[in-house]
């Protein structure tokens, strides 16, 4: 119990540097990660059915049963490359490239199983975040916008049989955002707290086969709430729930794959006429916010092999999710790029010591474009585009 305490100590320390360190994620998904930690990230963001760190708390705490005492810490670095042009009815063409500074992201997970049946476990990362700095250029004025959070997951699995295990975690969510786009006031950055839930099932009927599927509901914040010169305005925004779906293979004792189905309700916070602005006092008569965004379904697939047993692992995948926006909304379109559908993963896993492993990754999105035109806005023609890559750096420790 001794290395166990420890473990316990060591972490809760790092927790607090993760949260005084967390930077912004950016938009892969819709407006949230692929996946976190250097090995769920390298393997395209599956493994909710195919536990290899406790990086899976983050999509499926049952699936926490099958791991020992161990203890995840990664850091992200993600650059995100975004750039419009446009023709508006008030200043005619534009073109920008954003400004906006590429982002270092941590991540720390935490798995402690207290009997042979019950686990508990807590995970702290960056999870969801957009945002664009494109100096004066559309309608003579600013686009700036900025959207990050963080998440502190903790949670339980509960082993009922040899083979089925059930998981609950609470998410309790800080998010900071800030705006000021459309020749519109400044809205400086303001902290919302929220919170929300999970629940998850795994099954292993066998050694090569395990299934999941675990709910994850939606984050509901406190209203945003910006004092401007003219009055206040409060925006209320959050994260979809999502309903996740996996698969595990075990073909060989050297080769693991996964398989997820992710469906994200983004209708749900980022749909027609949202998010909401129950208070706005500032402009009451323009509506800022329409980002009417369709529901998406993200597709993962990721493989791990055992280059050297016990000591190298190579790990590769690749991620799709259409892309939600809506071509007609040029301007949030502009303002939040949220496009990027494609992204192709690769990492490597190196043990230097028993139960140290040190683990690398990368991600590369290439650029996607939309361009359309909304005559309402006065936006006669636009067209924007985002590639994104990131580098994930990471240890783990078994105890």
């Amino acid at each position: 119990m001794g290395s166990r305490a420890k473990a316990l100590r060591g972490f809760l320390a790092a927790m607090a540097l993760v949260a005084a360190f967390s930077g912004a994620a950016f938009a892969t998904n819709g407006m949230q990660l692929i996946g976190i930690g250097p090995v769920q990230r390298s393997m395209g963001g599956a493994g909710s059915a195919l536990p290899l760190d406790s990086f899976v708390i983050t999509v499926n705490p049952a699936a926490m049963a099958e791991l020992p005492t161990m203890i995840d810490l990664g850091v992200t670095h993600f650059a995100p490359s975004s750039e419009y042009e446009a023709t508006d009815f008030y200043v005619g063409k534009s073109d920008k490239s954003s400004s906006y500074p590429s982002s270092t992201i941590p991540s720390l997970g935490f798995v402690f199983p207290v009997s042979d049946r019950l686990s508990l476990g807590l995970a702290a990362f960056g999870a969801a975040g957009m945002g664009v700095d494109y100096g004066t250029g559309l309608y003579g004025s600013k686009v700036y916008t900025s959207f990050e959070m963080m998440k502190v997951v903790p949670a339980l699995s509960y082993r009922i049989s040899d083979t089925f295990s059930v998981g609950a975690a609470v998410n309790l969510d800080r998010a900071v955002m800030g705006y000021e786009a459309g020749g519109g006031l400044e809205h400086s950055h303001d902290v919302s707290f929220g919170y929300g839930f999970q629940l998850g099932a795994y099954l292993r009927p066998s050694q090569e086969w395990s299934l999941s599927l675990a709910y994850i509901s939606q984050e509901w914040f406190e209203d945003f709430e910006f004092e401007t010169p003219v009055g206040e305005d409060k925006l209320d925004l959050g994260l979809p729930q999502q309903l996740i779906f996996g698969l595990g293979y075990r073909p060989t004792d050297r080769l693991r794959l996964a398989l997820d189905l992710k469906w994200i309700n983004w209708t749900q916070t980022m749909g027609r006429n949202k998010p909401h602005m129950p208070k706005h006092e500032a402009t009451p008569d323009f509506q800022l916010f329409n980002m009417n965004w369709d529901d998406q379904v993200v597709f993962a697939v990721g493989a791990e092999y055992d280059l050297v047993p016990e000591q190298w692992k190579l790990r590769a995948g690749y991620n799709y999710g259409k892309a939600p926006l809506n071509e007609e909304q040029a301007f949030e379109n502009i303002a939040f790029p949220a496009l990027v559908e494609h992204h192709f993963t690769a990492g490597v896993g190196w043990s230097p010591m028993e139960n140290l492993w040190l683990n690398l990754g990368g991600m590369y999105a290439p650029e996607v474009t939309m361009s359309g035109s909304n005559t309402s806005q006065g936006i006669s023609d636009y067209e924007t585009s985002l590639s994104e890559y990131s580098i994930d750096l990471g240890l783990s420790y078994r105890f």
